[in-house]
């Protein structure tokens, strides 16, 4: 069963903000995981100082 409109010019355009939105939140996610995983990467934790004492 075929749509009984196929006008693809027009399906163009109305999918282009849906479209754009979704890739902004994919990389808005994969923004938030980056920093996520940069946040929660160990930190150096040799001695750089002698405590005497």
């Amino acid at each position: 069963m075929s749509a009984p409109q196929t006008n693809i010019d027009r399906q163009k355009k109305r999918h282009r903000g849906p479209l754009l939105g979704i890739v902004a939140a994919v990389i808005f996610a994969l923004a938030l995981v980056l920093g996520l995983g940069g946040w929660m990467a160990p930190e150096d934790t040799s001695p750089t100082t002698q405590q005497n004492g």
